[in-house]
Parts: structure tokens; sequence; C-alpha cells
């Protein structure tokens, strides 16, 4: 940190033996002399013979204390006192060089002093009694009015030479600059003033000041006291530790705002107003009278200047008040803002979507759901609607401290106030400061936007899913005969989707200021997906249940067939062969059971739960191959009762087709005896009534012999009914001839 000068070339240096006779107090310097070679003691010599020796042959010097070292004195403090002094010195002759230089410098064409400053400067200083009675003021102040200007131009002329040596240090490595030492004060002790006529200074200063009077003080007290308390107050809620809706944090705000309004309005000014009155409700008539009724003495009055200090006090805790909140309120948001800052208008959420890379360590301030819909994504509070409506509540905060009265018409309530008095002043709208602190709000919002809209487009990729209409999918994409296969591999198809949006969409995402809220979308997607999964295999069940049907019916023809009772050996032949067909016709559905049996496991695979009907349909299906076997079995033993009930049937109708067949026999016998033409009719219908019988009993003859060989017995002879057939054939042709 010390200054740069110039090190002139090493002179070499060395120790001597020196003595010290003598020391000069208004020179400082002390009489030092060298110890001779020879070793003469210089102490023995008479004053004559030193002074002769003194400065002709080198042996005494007046020397600074600087120069020489006692032999008692430390070395290295002395060296260290040496080389500080070696620094000043050089420190020194750099300071006056470069004032040298800066005084060199041209001030034509350098900015002038303005003359209102001036003329400022010069009605302060002379607006004093002492300096308004001194004879010839106005010379002195045209002599301190040219110094005044001079100074002004040799500053203007060193910066602009500081700034040129800054720039080009390597052009000028022979100029240092001097260090700008902060002046030190004084903590402690006396400063003198000079002053001749202390009396008529104090007159003076009594006759001016408002803290000669204990009342005064009283109000300057108060009147701190209240404007620290509201200039610690805060339009806004700044420390939250919540997140919330922004309709809830603007209501919250605005609430705030509204109670410190209150509070200036009510509070404050009561409270002002209350300690004034009560300060100086004893004084009566003088310089602090609260009952003139003269404004022009109003005017002139101490009482006038107190209250112009508590409106100008007022007005300061306000605008330190509005100050601080805004503030406050501006910083609150770039704190959970500033992550986002950085981030570009183009920028793309390339990340994971669960995963945020701009999670604040600050609590979020607002509280946003994302929400979709067939034409995109959007949010449950317009994004748009952010930044207006936490400007609206900057603005707010601002304008409720504009109203706030002037405490003057109520304190001297004896005057006449024309026009009224006009409130204090707050802080503007457009003041710098404040356009300032309202453009970085904008900007933090629309920064903070930036990564919401990033993420929104990233969730467009799943519109097409939510506008996928389950039932009309569902028609299309079984308007083509699909497999079980196929229909398996889409519902997979969903179901991994389905999985992966599980994984990859989170409930919430801190996102800067806010909690975005995705659970709604998630949620939404996810069902989607399972319902479209779920009516696939609604489709899926619906197709392996009419194949089931369809398999179901079969085995129930079977079934119907197998329980069908014969009523004749005949269909119990036929029964039994149909039976020998059962297996056969088992194995050729088995492949199609077996396969609707497999394509039932789908379900099992996505934990689907089937319909009653459906439950019982499958295993049904199953089931019907063993339900078969043991039918089969039953059949069998039914079959062997009715085998032997038609084998005692055929015995009977044996006996009873010989009895019938021997009848038969007597009456073709009788026909030998008819000879009576005049009936013939009634002989011929006979005849043919007998033939009818011939017939029947060769066809009977035939199913007898046919159920004696499906029982393996003796078949028996037709050799009689056809030969009544042939005995009866001349008859018959006789007699229907005849009639």
């Amino acid at each position: 940190g010390e200054p740069q000068v110039d090190v002139p070339t090493p002179i070499p240096h060395f120790w001597v033996p020196v003595a010290v006779y003598r020391y000069d107090r208004v020179r400082n310097e002390f009489l030092v002399g060298r110890v001779d070679v020879d070793g003469v003691d210089l102490e023995l010599l008479d004053q004559r013979q030193m002074e002769q020796r003194t400065g002709k042959d080198g042996i005494h010097y007046w020397l600074p204390r600087i120069l020489f070292m006692f032999d008692a004195e430390d070395p290295i403090r002395f060296a260290d006192r040496f080389a500080d002094a070696e620094r000043r010195r050089r420190y020194a002759e750099a300071n006056i060089r470069y004032n040298i230089q800066v005084d060199c410098v041209p001030v034509d064409g350098l900015p002038q002093l303005p003359r209102d400053s001036l003329n400022r400067i010069v009605h302060f200083t002379i607006d004093t009694i002492n300096l308004r009675r001194t004879a010839g003021s106005e010379e002195y102040c045209t002599r301190l009015c040219r110094q005044i200007t001079l100074d002004y131009q040799r500053a203007m002329a060193k910066m602009l030479f500081d700034n040129e040596v800054r720039k080009n240090i390597a052009t000028y490595p022979f100029i240092t600059l001097p260090i700008e030492e902060a002046e030190k004060l004084q903590e402690r002790g006396r400063v003198p003033v000079p002053m001749k006529d202390f009396k008529g200074a104090q007159a003076v200063m009594k006759f001016k000041t408002l803290l000669v009077s204990p009342s005064a003080q009283d109000v300057l007290f108060a009147l701190s006291t209240e404007c620290f308390a509201s200039a610690a107050c805060n339009l806004f809620q700044t420390g939250l530790n919540k997140t919330m809706k922004l309709h809830d944090f603007e209501q919250m705000q605005s609430q705030s705002s509204v109670q410190v309004q209150s509070y200036l309005s009510e509070t404050f000014f009561t409270n002002l107003r209350t300690a004034i009155r009560l300060s100086l409700r004893d004084v009566g008539k003088g310089w602090f009278n609260t009952k003139e009724r003269n404004m022009d003495v109003y005017e002139g009055s101490k009482l006038k200047k107190l209250l112009e200090i508590v409106k100008f006090a007022m007005q300061d805790s306000l605008r330190t008040l509005v100050n601080r909140s805004l503030k406050d309120f501006v910083t609150m948001i770039d704190e959970n803002c500033k992550d986002i800052l950085d981030v570009a208008s183009s920028f793309q959420w390339e990340g994971p979507l669960n995963i945020s890379p701009f999670e604040s360590t600050r609590t979020p301030l607002f509280s946003i759901d994302m929400c979709i819909e067939k034409t995109g994504i959007g949010f449950s509070t317009p994004l748009e609607t952010v930044s207006p409506c936490l400007v609206g509540t900057f603005n707010k905060g601002i304008a409720c401290t504009q109203y706030v009265n002037n405490l003057e018409p109520l304190i001297l309530e004896n005057l006449f106030w024309k026009g009224g008095v006009a409130p204090l002043e707050s802080v503007g709208n457009n003041e710098p400061a404040v356009v300032e602190l309202r453009d970085h709000l904008e900007y933090c919002l629309q920064q903070a936007l930036i990564p919401l809209l990033a993420l929104a487009r990233r969730y467009e990729a799943h519109l097409p899913l939510f506008n996928t209409e389950v039932q009309a999918y569902v028609e299309e994409f079984m308007s083509v005969d699909r497999t079980p296969e196929q229909i398996r591999n889409e519902i997979a198809k969903h179901i991994a989707e389905r999985n992966a949006l599980d994984a990859d969409l989170p409930f919430h995402l801190r996102v800067g200021p806010f909690v975005l809220g995705c659970d709604s979308v998630r949620s939404i997607l996810i069902k989607r997906r399972v319902d479209l999964a779920h009516v696939l295999l609604n489709s899926l069940a619906v197709k392996l249940r009419e194949q089931s049907d369809e398999v179901c019916t079969e085995f129930q023809k079977i079934n119907y067939k197998l329980f069908t009772k014969p009523n004749s050996i005949e269909e119990l032949a036929e029964q039994r062969d149909f039976m020998k067909t059962i297996p056969d016709t088992v194995t050729l559905h088995m492949e199609d059971i077996n396969r609707i049996n497999t394509d039932y496991d789908v379900f099992d695979e996505f934990f689907y739960n089937l319909s009653d009907d459906d439950f019982i349909s499958r295993w049904t299906t199953v089931g019907w191959p063993a339900k078969l076997e043991k039918q089969v079995e039953q059949v069998t033993e039914m079959q062997s009762l009715d085998e032997e009930r038609f084998k005692k049937n055929l015995l009977n109708d044996r006996l009873e087709y010989a009895d019938k067949l021997d009848a038969l026999e007597l009456a073709i016998a009788g026909f030998s005896g008819y000879t009576d033409l005049s009936r013939a009719k009634e002989t011929a219908v006979e005849a043919r009534r007998i033939a009818g019988l011939l017939k029947d009993f060769q066809q009977q003859s035939q199913i007898i012999n046919q159920r004696e060989r499906l029982f393996d017995l003796t078949v028996s002879s037709t050799e009689k009914v056809q030969k009544l057939a042939r005995t009866f054939e001349p008859f018959k042709n006789l007699w229907i001839t005849a009639a």
C-alpha cells in the first residue's frame, strides 16, 4: 500500500565510532566527533582546540539524531527508524513533485464551478451577524470566490491528471500518486475554536436554536421516538417461510400495506399530535404559542421552525419506511430468483422432468399447479398475470403512504389555512431508485417464468396421449383382427409407458420462487395409460369369452348327445359309436382350450380381476374334457343297464313275433276256403290287409335279425315269413283282380 518512489543509486555506508559533545536545542542537532586513528581522546581537548578542529579536519560534525546510534540503543529499532525516515523523505519528495505537476496542468477548458453553487456558498458564509457588521466583507468574499474557483479548477485538473496516470502507468513511471488517507477525527478532547465575542455568539445561538425550551426538547424526543417506530414498520411481509398461492400472497401483502397505512394515518399521526399538544400546552404566548391567531406572527415564530422539523422528520420516516420496504420486497423476490437471473430466453429444459436445476435453498414463495388441456399445457395461475400482480403489489405499497396528513393545521387550530395544507411527501412512483427497483422486480419475474415455459413445452410431448379418446382408440385397434399375443404386446406397451410416467413425472417441482404442482397432470396421464391398458384387457376378456363360449358350445352339444336316452338297441349302438369319437373330438379342442387358458394368463400378468362370468367361463372351458370323461363313464354304466333291458325286450318281441306269425299263417290258410265271388270286394280288402301284415312281418323280422346281431345272438330264420308271402301271393292277386 505504500507509494512507489524513485530510489536513488545507493551510496556505500559503514559504521564509525563517534563521541557526542554537545546538543543544540534550537537546531535539534548533536555535535559528534570521530575518534582519531592515533587514539587521541577527544574529550581531553579544551574548548579552543575543539573549535579549531570542528568542521575543518572532518573530525567533528553537527548531526540530527537519526544519523547516529548510541551504544545502549537497540540496533534493530534504530534500523527500522532510519528506514522509516528514509521512506517518509522519499514520499514527501514524490508528493512535492506530484503537486508541482498538478499545478502545471492547464486549467483552460476545464469545468467551472456552477454559479448557483458559488452563490449558495457565499450566502451561507456571510449570512451571520458578525460578517454583516464587518466592514469590507464584500472584498473578502471576492477574494474567497477567486480562491474557491481556483481550488475547484485545480481539483478538476487533479482528477483528470490522476485518471490519465492510472490509465497509462507504463508511460508515467516517474509519477507517484499520493495515498488518499481518511481524515482521523479526535474521539475525545477539545478543539480550539477562535471566537472573539463568545457572549454575542451565545446570544445569537439562543435566539435561533429551538433547544433552549424544555417543551421543544420534549417534542423532539417524542418525534424521534415515533419516527423510529414508524420507520421500523414494513409495508410487506418479507420474512415468509411458507409457500402460498399467488392470490393469497397478494391478499396478504395488501393486508400488510393496509395495516401500515392505518398505523400511519391513525396511531402515528395521533401519537405525534398528542405529544406535541401536551408538550406545548403550558408554554403560553411566545415563540411556541399554539393558540396563535396571526399567520404572520406564526410564520416568524420558533413554533413554525419546530413544526417544519416535525414535518421533515415525518417525511423522512415515511421515505425510510417505503424505501426499505420496497428494497426488502424486491430482495425477497431476487433471492428466490438468483439461480434463474442468468437464464437465456431461449432456454430448453433438457434434463429429467423430476429434477430441477433451479431448486432454491430458500422456501419458495408461490405455489402454482400445472394443468393439461387439449390445446396445450397451462397453469392454475396464468403466467402472464404473475408480473402485473406483484408489480401492482409493489405500487400499492407506495400508494398507501401518499396521503398522510400534515400536523400543522391540527396543532394551530386558531389559524385559517387558506387552500388547506398539502399532505406529507412520500416516495414517488417515478423516482430513479423506485424505477430501478421496479425494473429489477419485473426482470426477476420474467426470468423466473422462463423455466416454467420451457417445462411446459416438454410436457407438450404428452398431449397426444391426453387427447386420445379411449373408446375410439379401442375401436380402431380392434377393427383389425388381432391375435391375443398382439393385444398382450399392446397392453405391455401401455403398462411400460405407465411405469415410465410414474418414474419420470414428479408430484411437485421447485423452480426458483415457485413450487410447481404436477400431481394432477401426472395422475391424468398415468390414468389415461391405465385406462387404455384396462380397456384392451376388457376387449381381450370379451374375445377370450367368445372363444370359450364357442368351445363350450361344442362340448355342450357332445354332452347333449351323450345324455340323450336311447330308446332302442340301435340308438344305443349309435350312441356307443358316438362315444368312440369323443376322445378324438376332445383332443381336437384341447389345443384351443390350452391356447385360451394360456391367453387368460395375461390377466394374471397384469393383475387384472376377471369378472365372475369370465372367471366361470374360463374354468368351465378348461374343465370340459375332465367333465366329459366322467360323464362317459357314467353313460357307459347306464348303457349296460339299457342293453340288458333292450335284450329282454328283444326276447319278448321274438316270442310275440312268432305268435303273431302263427296267427297270420292260419289267416292265410283260411283263404283257400273263400269261393264266393259275390263277396270278392270284401275278400280283396282282407287280402290287402294280410299283404300289409306280411310286409310288416318281413320288416319286423329284419329288425329282429339286426338286433340279434347287435346282441350277438343266433339270428332267427325268416324263411317262414318268406314262405307265407309266396303262398299268399296267388290269393292276393286273385281276389284283387276279381274285385
